[in-house]
Order: structure tokens, then sequence, then C-alpha cells
């Protein structure tokens, strides 16, 4: 799981991207994981394939992002920035070989990741941390760990425990935003970008 998401994040540093993973027999594992994060399988082979951007999409980037993609990847997104409500509408995509395929904007994001894709009236939250615990499960600080980083730093998908109160605000699906308090000798500012999952 971290070398493939290592891989998805680090080959798309400087824009979108194309991703193949040639699979040998018997990954099943693999298969499963690359599957999870967008890989989509090539025909007539066992191979699988991922278009990667890299950073978050906003109505005024959509165009620049768009012609990035398609200069370099050949998947072709819609000019206009898509709308749906509350993420369910879908968006028509070329593929390199021509094929048009209906994707929903839940999916896309999920297929183009690692990335956010924030469309007008989309709900998210922004969630208060503190900057010890922010360090240990985002990886946030600016030194180097005297004795490696935490576990959490290695793996993509973590788990944030919150107050009960705010449990029904935090919905799969949602944009999740971590601001490092002022108070707790924090930075006074986001410091990473996410959605939830679960």
């Amino acid at each position: 799981d971290h070398l493939l998401d290592m891989l998805c994040a680090e080959a798309c540093g400087s824009g979108p991207t194309t991703l193949e993973l040639v699979m040998a027999p018997g990954q099943s594992v693999l298969r499963r994981s690359a599957t999870v994060r967008g890989f989509l399988p090539i025909s007539r082979s066992d191979d699988l394939i991922k278009v990667a951007i890299g950073r978050p999409i906003t109505f005024r980037s959509w165009s620049l992002v768009a012609r990035q993609t398609r200069r370099r990847t050949g998947l072709r997104l819609p000019e206009e920035f898509p709308t749906g409500e509350a993420g369910q509408g879908s968006v028509q995509i070329l593929s390199p070989d021509g094929n048009s395929v209906a994707v929903r904007l839940s999916a896309l994001e999920d297929a183009l990741g690692p990335t956010l894709l924030v469309w007008a009236g989309r709900d998210g939250a922004i969630i208060p941390i503190a900057r010890a615990y922010a360090d240990d499960l985002l990886g946030t600080t600016s030194q180097l760990n005297l004795f490696g980083r935490p576990e959490a730093s290695f793996l993509t998908r973590r788990t944030y425990f919150n107050s009960p109160r705010s449990s029904n605000l935090l919905r799969p699906g949602l944009p999740i935003l971590f601001y490092e308090s002022v108070r707790s000798g924090g930075r006074g500012a986001i410091v990473a970008a996410a959605r939830i999952v679960d």
C-alpha cells in the first residue's frame, strides 16, 4: 500500500501523469490494492493503468488541469467544470483509445487521485488538531524525528478520532481539512487535506 501510494504521489509531483503497473501472474493482493487506488485494467492485458493528478482541482483550475491532462496522458476531460448535486452528477470523459465513458464525480475523484475535486456547494469539514497529533498522524513536522516516523505516516488511510457531537458532520466522501491550532503551539493554518472514507 505504501509503495503504491508513494508511486502515485511522486509520479504526479510535477503535474498529471499516466502510471502503468505491470502485473506478474498471481498478484491478487497487489491487484486489489491498486484497484482501490483507481488503477484500471488495460484491454487484452493483465497490466493496470491510472491517471494521477496530484493536486486539488477547483472551478478556476479545471480548464488548465484538463488541458495538461489531455496533453500529458491523452485522457480528455470536459472543457467546462462539471456540476452535480452533492457529487451525484456525471461527467463524460474520453479515454486515450477513443472510448467515451460517463463517470460520477465521486468516482472521478478516486480515479484521478491523489486529488480533491472542489465544486460549488460541496460540503466539507475543517477539523482543529493539536500540533503534536498532526505531526504523528499527518507527518506535518518540519523536523525529522530522532526515532523514525510513526506508522501512520506510511499509510494513506488513517484513523482520526473525533468527538461524538461532530460525528454526524463527518460523512464518507466529504473533504476534510486539518487546522493546526495556535493554542497548541501550531501554525494557525490548514496543514493537510483529505477525504473521509469511513
